[in-house]
């Protein structure tokens, strides 16, 4: 458990980091592909509800208290579950740290090629926490290790 706390304490501080660095940001990294550039983003995925951030933090902090739940249930365990949570779980606290000192998350990547929402390292540990957690959960119903009660 240590060393996926330790995990955690990694991926944490190369998102507030990289918030700090690029809050204020204008970079263009890759000229048609990557940009830095600084947003302010008040609401949740795609600024989502952003005329009610304080509903946003409320509904981060759940959040946030059920993935350490799930962490501690779960982080003993060593697959893919584990380790999806161990991004979300990251991703989540960086967002909410963000929103709780800020008012705010920073919001910094911004992909040229393609019609697409400002997002920053937490959201990227999210995304593919969650998705590594659901291709896990869905291999193994196969399996019968989640059968409903």
């Amino acid at each position: 458990m240590r060393i996926k706390a330790l995990l955690i304490h990694i991926l944490l501080s190369l998102d507030l980091i990289t918030k700090a660095c690029f809050y204020d940001a204008d970079i263009v990294l890759i000229p048609s592909i990557l940009k830095l550039e600084g947003h302010k983003n008040y609401g949740m995925a795609f600024s989502m509800f952003s005329n009610n951030p304080a509903y946003v933090t409320v509904f981060a902090v759940i959040l946030t208290a059920f993935l350490i739940f799930v962490f501690i249930r779960y982080s003993n365990e060593n697959n893919m579950l584990a380790y999806g949570i161990i991004l979300m779980l990251a991703g989540s606290i960086g967002n909410l740290i963000d929103r709780l000192v800020h008012g705010y998350v920073v919001d910094f990547i911004c992909p040229l090629f393609v019609d697409f929402a400002v997002f920053n390292i937490a959201d990227s540990l999210i995304t593919i926490g969650a998705a590594m957690s659901c291709i896990y959960i869905l291999l193994n119903l196969e399996k019968g290790k989640w059968k409903s009660t």
